[in-house]
């Protein structure tokens, strides 16, 4: 019986990935992703040693590519940047940054556009890594089943809707399949969120697991700045569950998992190295200034019902935002017929009956942490998914989708363990107890 789940797990993964890369070709276009596979040139630099070149330089001496090194993390670039090196092409025969104001015929002309054998590869790296992410959050939907329950049938579901759930999820698909930050932010989000999981089912807080949390956190650290809250939020859990358990000396692992965080990240950060004691502040208000420029350009919320909206919105009803800014329909016309293309091909998007299944799976989520006697486990789970709602609700200005993004890895996990508990509910072994 084990052998044949393991053959249906692997079908399934290989279902999810054969769709998710398929679609990497049609998505539509976005001229971030210029920019994006333009920072991937960093890649150079990093090869080659020239550091120095990365360093952080105080005004007038700021250049954009500084600018944008500030605002995120570098390991994305690198990735990109040895996918391009892998194709054998040099830093030269990358495409220049998109210049916004100008039209996509401009940006052709002048070479601020990749080449379609460059933006497809740089895609397909991001949606394996968007893929690898779906199986993260498939093992950690097993972890918590397995740790709340005893029934096969229910953690093995569990794990399965989790990973189809997100697989087939629009807003994932959408900004995952592109070359942009966002496949490897959500990789980082559901693998550290499975290790986490991981580690307290399994009630042995071994030096080297907090070891390798730190180190797994420190990587994650360099893909996206905004990853942070998500780490607050999971290393915060993790303090309160000690606190409560008034296992006080466990709190010497979390400073080991922490210390180590730190190391990675500034040694993948050659930004950092010159001014090291100035650059978190100059990291906020570098992000403050970008969100408050965005949503004064592009329309910030109403009100707090606005933010609650979206925020609703996104959670049940996530419909693919294919461009922020109304003018690049403009800039970009074809853009209407990629989305065209796009949705004949991939035949996601919303309907009553999508919403339905994910009121379900989300309603028997939240019994699970209700109901569950793991209660330490419920204290993750539900302070990790209230907190990045929380925040989330407070810290983003406009309603562009990528930034709730984080929202969706917790969401998730909580919709397979719906179906766990579903099927849980028909057999009549509602939450049995695995003691």
């Amino acid at each position: 019986m084990q052998h044949r789940l393991l053959l249906l797990d692997a079908l399934l993964i290989i279902l999810a990935a054969a769709f998710v890369t398929l679609g990497a070709e049609r998505v539509p276009f976005h001229g971030d992703e210029s920019t994006i596979i333009w920072l991937s040139k960093d890649y150079a630099l990093f090869r080659d040693g020239d550091f120095e070149e990365m360093y952080y330089e105080p005004p007038p001496r700021r250049t954009t590519e500084q600018h944008l090194r500030i605002l995120n993390g570098t390991l994305t670039r690198l990735i990109y940047g040895a996918v391009w090196d892998g194709m054998g092409l040099e830093a030269d025969d990358v495409n220049e940054q998109w210049v916004w104001g100008q039209d996509y015929q401009f940006n052709l002309t002048e070479g601020h556009v990749p080449s379609d054998r460059l933006l497809y590869a740089e895609r397909l790296a991001s949606a394996w890594m968007t893929l690898l992410g779906g199986v993260f959050l498939m093992g950690a939907a097993r972890v918590l089943a397995r740790h709340m329950w005893m029934s096969r049938w229910g953690v093995t579901l569990s794990g399965w809707l989790a990973l189809a759930v997100y697989a087939t999820h629009p807003a994932i698909l959408l900004n995952g399949r592109r070359a942009m930050f966002e496949g490897a932010h959500l990789l980082g989000i559901a693998a550290l969120g499975w290790l986490v999981v991981w580690m307290l089912a399994r009630n042995k807080h071994l030096w080297q697991h907090h070891a390798l949390l730190g180190v797994l956190t420190g990587i994650i650290l360099t893909i996206k700045f905004s990853v942070t809250f998500t780490v607050a939020l999971l290393f915060g859990g993790l303090v309160l569950l000690i606190l409560l358990d008034r296992r006080f000396y466990e709190l010497l692992k979390i400073g080991l998992a922490t210390v180590l965080a730190l190391l990675v990240f500034l040694v993948l950060s050659p930004l950092w190295w010159s001014a090291l004691l100035e650059m978190p502040s100059i990291v906020v208000e570098e992000r403050r200034d970008l969100l408050e420029l965005q949503a004064s350009l592009y329309g910030e919320f109403d009100g707090p019902g606005d933010r609650l909206s979206t925020l609703f919105d996104e959670i049940v009803v996530p419909e693919p935002q294919y461009f922020e800014v109304p003018e690049w329909g403009i800039v970009y016309p074809a853009v209407y017929d990629e989305i065209d293309r796009y949705e004949t091909w991939s035949g996601l998007g919303d309907n009553i009956l999508a919403r339905m299944v994910r009121y379900l799976l989300l309603g028997g989520g939240v019994a699970v942490l209700i109901y569950t006697e793991r209660w330490r486990m419920a204290v993750l789970l539900g302070s990790w998914l209230v907190g990045v709602l929380v925040i989330t609700l407070i810290t983003v200005p406009l309603g562009w989708q990528r930034y709730y993004l984080p929202v969706q890895v917790p969401l998730v996990i909580l919709m397979g363990l719906g179906s766990g508990v579903i099927y849980e509910l028909v057999a009549g072994r509602f939450l049995a107890s695995s003691e």
